[in-house]
């Protein structure tokens, strides 16, 4: 399975998480987690816009694990995984570099050293297409927790958006910015349709013109008969 070459890099993470015995723990005293589901967002947010055009960047100055990560796909592969858990929290995810979006995400993954050991740092920042951060959400994983290998990048990214979901930055932006008005705010203004050159608009459900009725009305019947002509014998 192609999502399993996320293996060797779990490896490497295990080593700060308690999975291995290099840490100096056991296996029977780590936790073996479930990929949780992913929290959704406040309905007034549900069906938001977000921009993820990006593979994930590796933030990390060690070449080792610089290599390990591409080699592994991880930024490809983290991309895939956060772009489904973000619809699983309700956004809407789109991919075109240039399309309209309420929020764009950028994702990265973090690889440092503490204490002789790697640690890893999941971190997702969303921004207005205008390049406002609205929230930076990171989490890192926690020491003692292990999952199979082929679901260690969708177990952080349910996480990551799982905190996402919770935001209360979020909740505040869109109350100033309602969804779509990222559409307001690049629509060119509307010209008005031109009308005929010295003529008024016609209002909407205009009453029909009227029509002369001496000219096509036959005449009304008389109220009273005509008095008889007095020439006539």
């Amino acid at each position: 399975m192609k999502r399993s070459l996320v293996a060797s890099l779990a490896a490497v993470a295990a080593l700060s998480l308690g999975v291995a015995s290099a840490c100096g723990e056991n296996l029977v005293t780590a936790m073996k987690m479930t990929v949780p589901p992913v929290r959704r967002l406040p309905i007034a947010i549900e069906g938001a816009v977000v921009r993820l055009a990006e593979d994930a960047a590796i933030e990390t100055n060690n070449p080792v694990y610089q290599q390990r990560a591409r080699d592994t796909l991880i930024p490809q592969q983290l991309r895939t995984e956060m772009m489904r858990a973000l619809r699983d929290a309700g956004f809407v995810v789109v991919t075109d570099s240039a399309g309209d979006a309420d929020l764009v995400a950028h994702v990265a993954f973090n690889v440092s050293d503490v204490g002789g050991h790697p640690r890893q740092l999941y971190r997702c920042k969303l921004s207005s297409p205008e390049g406002e951060v609205v929230e930076a959400v990171d989490w890192v994983w926690p020491e003692g927790t292990f999952v199979e290998d082929d679901a260690v990048l969708e177990f952080a990214s349910h996480n990551l958006v799982s905190e996402i979901s919770k935001s209360s930055n979020l909740w505040t932006w869109f109350g100033a910015h309602p969804k779509g008005s990222f559409a307001r705010r690049a629509a060119p203004p509307t010209a008005p349709v031109a009308s005929d050159a010295g003529a008024a608009p016609v209002a909407p459900h205009a009453p029909e013109p009227s029509v002369d009725a001496s000219a096509s009305a036959p005449a009304a019947p008389a109220l009273h008969p005509a008095a008889p002509d007095a020439a006539a014998p």
